[in-house]
């Protein structure tokens, strides 16, 4: 079993065998002796009890170790959403029809959907990104990712569309609009590392100017 665990898990199982084993054999020990000196068990009885002891040790310090792996390793999975939160939804149909080139079709696709689902800001993000790529219409597309900013329910949806703005002026060659951006994101943002990496690429493209 210990070939499938890494090194610091066989370090900290080692630190717990350590903390229980020779307390166990402390412990069996003095009622071994105990017993033996009040005549109630033999020389053999008494390495029994050690024995016993010893095994009871090991296996207290494995129980403790198997219970904080468990618990760290569920720790570590809800802090990094590793399968607790939903995958982000698939437009298979809308795809399949971009991947055929029937980009109208897809679009009118999303806005079908939207009709039905309007708070679908993961729709109308992927409506965007065929008119921002594909399609060849930017300002469309930069129109619908300020909506799903201003109507963003969760701080995912706002940077995705903060994101997506700035992809957007990058590729269309809009210098203006994307320094504007930049400036709002770094803004925004700027208590994070993309916020800073957004003022320096906004310093940087002051200086070019």
């Amino acid at each position: 079993m210990l070939k499938d665990v890494d090194t610091g898990d066989r370090a900290f199982l080692f630190r717990a065998l350590a903390g229980t084993v020779p307390a166990a054999l402390l412990i069996s020990a003095a009622v071994a002796f105990y017993l033996h000196e009040t005549r109630h068990i033999g020389g053999w009885a008494m390495a029994g009890v050690v024995a016993v002891g010893a095994i009871a040790g090991a296996g207290t310090g494995f129980l403790a170790w198997v219970s904080a792996d468990r618990t760290g390793r569920g720790i570590a999975h809800v802090l990094l959403a590793a399968g607790n939160l939903p995958p982000a939804p698939s437009f298979s149909y809308q795809e399949s029809l971009v991947a055929r080139g029937r980009l109208q079709e897809a679009v009118a696709s999303f806005e079908a959907h939207l009709g039905e689902h309007p708070d679908d800001q993961d729709a109308r993000l992927a409506m965007a990104n065929i008119l921002a790529g594909p399609l060849h219409q930017p300002d469309a597309a930069a129109r619908i990712f300020r909506a799903v900013r201003a109507r963003a329910r969760t701080p995912s949806e706002e940077f995705r569309a903060h994101q997506a703005l700035i992809d957007l002026h990058r590729a269309t060659g809009d210098r203006g609009a994307l320094m504007a951006e930049l400036a709002r994101f770094a803004d925004r943002y700027r208590a994070t590392a993309a916020g800073r990496a957004a003022r320096e690429l906004l310093a940087d493209l002051k200086r070019e100017r």
